[in-house]
């Protein structure tokens, strides 16, 4: 009788467990350093150049990214995910210079990494992976 529950037991967390882990990697906060080169803006606000820990919850399609800097969230901006057909090559930052001579960024990749950040009216999946980037 006890074996019977004990096996039940295993049986019902065997199930239960792998099933908490796919629920809490949906929530799983994303860190990842990345160094701007130039002034942007992005989501109507300024960013300064520099470097910047750039985290976001959850595995998308669409997030929110924070740029955190020395510990203060500087610029929050949604975004989406898009998963790469080829692991990035390197770290990149990917801008567009705007009519008016602003810049945006429109896409950070992360070295040996097939996840990548796509921002503004380019976010679309299909247009990730590049070959003209800015290197980080």
């Amino acid at each position: 009788m006890k074996v019977l529950r004990l096996l039940a037991l295993a049986g019902t967390l065997t199930m239960v467990f792998p099933l908490a882990s796919l629920a809490s990697n949906n929530t799983a906060e994303q860190k990842k350093n990345v160094q701007i080169a130039d002034q942007i803006v992005l989501a109507g606000k300024t960013l300064p150049a520099g470097q910047y820990k750039v985290e976001w919850q959850g595995n998308g399609p669409n997030v929110k990214v924070n740029f955190v800097q020395s510990g203060k969230t500087v610029l929050t901006a949604p975004a989406t995910i898009a998963q790469l057909k080829t692991k990035a090559p390197y770290d990149a930052v990917v801008e567009n210079t705007r009519k008016n001579g602003t810049k945006t960024i429109r896409e950070i990749e992360w070295n040996n990494q097939r996840q990548a950040l796509m921002f503004g009216a380019q976010a679309h999946p299909a247009r990730a992976h590049h070959a003209s980037k800015r290197t980080s």
